[in-house]
C-alpha cells in the first residue's frame, strides 16, 4: 500500500508497505496512549497550554495520569487560578490557610463571580505574593474599603489589573 503525502507544496511517496496485521506488541509500540509518555514530555506539552486554561487541563491530566506523571504539578495547577463560584474562592482560601507554601505558585487569578464575599477574595489575593495578573469581577459586596485594603499593599510584581464593575 502506498501512501501520498504533501509537505509545503511538495508531493513525495512513502514506499514502506503497511501491514494489515501487526503482532499486539507492535501495535502498542505504534499506538502509545497519553499513560505512556515520559513525564519531561508532559511538561513540554502543558508548556504550550494557554494560561487561561492551564488549570482545567492540568486537573483533567491528574485525573488520568499519577501525580508523579506530571512533573510540578502544582506550579501548572496554581500558575493562573481561575475562580467562578463563591464557593470556589472560599475553597480556595482553605487550601492556602491549609498549604501557605501553594501560594507562591500563583502568578495569575481570575475571580469571575458577582456575588464573592468581598472580604474572603481580598484576603486571598493578598496571601498571594508573586501576583502579576490580577482580573476581578466587583459585585455590590465590593466597597472603596475593601479596594483600599487591596491596593494598600504594594504588589511590586503586578503588571496586569482588571476590574469590572457589575451595571
Amino acid at each position: 500500500m502506498l501512501c501520498d503525502r504533501w509537505l509545503i507544496g511538495v508531493s513525495f511517496t512513502i514506499t514502506t508497505p503497511i501491514p494489515k496485521a501487526l503482532p499486539k506488541l507492535h501495535q502498542h509500540i505504534m499506538t502509545p496512549g497519553l499513560t505512556t509518555l515520559a513525564p519531561e514530555l508532559i511538561a513540554c506539552i502543558l508548556d504550550f497550554v494557554p494560561s487561561i486554561d492551564l488549570q482545567q487541563t492540568t486537573i483533567s491530566l491528574l485525573c488520568v495520569l499519577s501525580y508523579s506523571s506530571v512533573p510540578n504539578w502544582r506550579h501548572y495547577l496554581l500558575q493562573h487560578v481561575n475562580l467562578r463560584t463563591p464557593e470556589g474562592i472560599s475553597k480556595f482560601v482553605q487550601h492556602l490557610k491549609r498549604a501557605p507554601g501553594d501560594a507562591k505558585f500563583v502568578r495569575k487569578i481570575s475571580l469571575g463571580s458577582w456575588t464573592v464575599d468581598a472580604k474572603l477574595a481580598t484576603d486571598a489575593i493578598l496571601m498571594l505574593p508573586e501576583l502579576k495578573w490580577l482580573s476581578l469581577c466587583l459585585g455590590v459586596s465590593f466597597t472603596p474599603q475593601h479596594l483600599g485594603k487591596l491596593f494598600r499593599k504594594p504588589m511590586p510584581k503586578l503588571r496586569y489589573l482588571s476590574l469590572r464593575l457589575r451595571p
